[in-house]
């Protein structure tokens, strides 16, 4: 099969571009025996999917329930409260009638003391008028005002009850529709809430908040796992068509056959990275005499051309490797990178050393404190040895040169010191004009 029938064959494998059923399909007619392996992957792909999605919606319903589930135990316990308030009420108007009756006796004694100055149809209206004591009138007006609060409560939590007797269908009727979402907002929105009293719309609140985490998160496992399943349905079949371009080509593959497998990296969504150790597997036993090629060339231009090698040189080994295939992958680049360094090290080494040389040199001459045409010179210099072309992290540049600054700065310490101490010894102190002069002049260049 040559390249165009064969890309020709594989067009309909794009990733996420046509339907996994017309993918699928594509494949399964096929008769390379390749396909038929990507058809397997393909098909192992879908039934993932299909337990992710199914999990996906059983995990989601079971949310919905609970959701609805506690929305009936607020119901429920809202119907509890009220029959509680009830019981309080009617102990109250017990403790109303107990009480009234004691005043009744208290009120027919002082009639029968008094002459009937009370009008008993009135009684605790005109409590200031009887003589009754004061701590039972408080006691009754007491017991009155705790049944009314009572009976505004229970009044509260009979409304509660019948806008949840309203909403809760509602809620009830949306998950009978089967709906993989139920946006909780929708139904249970502010204005359906307003009527609730504070402390049952809270109750809500938490409710649908907590609904609303708990589908949050499944849809973000629910998204990870399919981005997974994506993933590796996606390099197994990368793996399946790279291995057979290798079959195809050998090594190294075609500029088409690259040309290609590129192309289904981005449409597979995936980088060099996702796929090196699959490269590595498949391509790394067909490289090894490319590799061996490569490290004898590399080495004939260095012994020709010595270190660095000429604009010429590189032009020509860096064709040699496009070549063997040595830059399409990225363990490939690394191995080639590391023969290069390998070969390169022995002449960078002494070249590294010349460099110290000449960096030293050039501080005894002018001093510590460079000018900008030395610099651009010692420049120069590292272009002319290669110390630019490689970096080795034990042959620093920047750290040698300033550890010969700070050598250097030493040294010259020590020279001023010696320089001085004969003067005093030759002069006497103090010294003269001149020679103070002298040393400061000395004291410039060396410090």
């Amino acid at each position: 099969m040559n390249d165009k029938s064969w890309q020709s064959a594989v067009s309909g494998i794009q990733a996420e571009n046509i339907s996994i059923g017309d993918i699928n399909q594509s494949i399964i007619n096929s008769s390379n025996a390749r396909y038929n392996h990507i058809g397997v992957i393909i098909s192992e792909h879908n039934k993932n999917t299909v337990r992710l999605e199914r999990s996906f919606r059983d995990k989601s319903r079971a949310n919905q329930k609970n959701m609805y589930k506690e929305l009936q135990n607020c119901l429920k316990n809202l119907h509890q409260q009220v029959e509680v308030y009830q019981e309080e009420i009617e102990e109250h108007e017990k403790e109303i009638s107990r009480i009234d009756k004691i005043g009744g006796y208290v009120i027919n004694k002082q009639i029968e003391d008094d002459g009937g100055i009370f009008n008993k149809d009135n009684l605790f209206e005109n409590i200031k008028d009887a003589a009754i004591p004061g701590f039972s009138a408080y006691i009754f007006q007491g017991a009155k005002k705790q049944k009314r609060e009572k009976e505004a409560e229970l009044e509260e939590a009979k409304q509660d009850v019948r806008e949840l007797k309203y909403l809760i269908p509602l809620v009830e009727g949306f998950l009978r529709m089967d709906s993989l979402e139920l946006d909780i907002d929708q139904i249970l929105d502010n204005e359906s809430l307003a009527k609730l009293s504070s402390c049952v719309r809270e109750d809500i609140e938490s409710i649908k908040d907590s609904y609303r985490s708990q589908q949050s998160d499944l849809e973000d496992s629910y998204e990870e796992e399919l981005d997974r399943y994506r993933m590796e349905r996606n390099i197994s079949v990368y793996r399946e068509e790279l291995q057979y371009c290798v079959d195809e080509d050998s090594y190294p593959l075609s500029p088409s056959k690259m040309r290609f497998l590129e192309a289904r990296l981005r449409g597979f969504n995936l980088g060099q990275g996702d796929v090196e150790s699959i490269a590595e597997e498949i391509i790394r036993p067909l490289a090894v005499e490319n590799l061996e090629k490569y490290e004898v060339a590399y080495q004939n231009e260095l012994h020709q051309d010595n270190f660095p090698p000429s604009d010429n040189s590189v032009k020509t080994l860096q064709e040699f490797k496009e070549n063997l295939g040595l830059d399409a992958f990225g363990f490939l680049q690394l191995a080639a990178k590391s023969i290069e360094e390998n070969l390169v090290r022995p002449f960078y080494q002494t070249n590294f050393q010349e460099y110290q040389k000449n960096y030293r040199e050039k501080l005894e001459e002018k001093g510590l404190a460079l000018g900008t045409e030395d610099v651009t010179q010692l420049d120069a210099i590292q272009t002319r040895l290669g110390l630019k072309t490689f970096v080795f992290p034990d042959f620093d540049v920047r750290k040698a040169e300033q550890e010969l600054i700070e050598l250097v700065y030493q040294e010259n310490i020590q020279k001023f010191e010696r320089e001085y101490k004969q003067k005093l010894a030759q002069e006497g102190f103090p010294l003269s004009s001149n020679t103070v002069n002298e040393l400061i002049h000395l004291e410039k260049i060396f410090v």
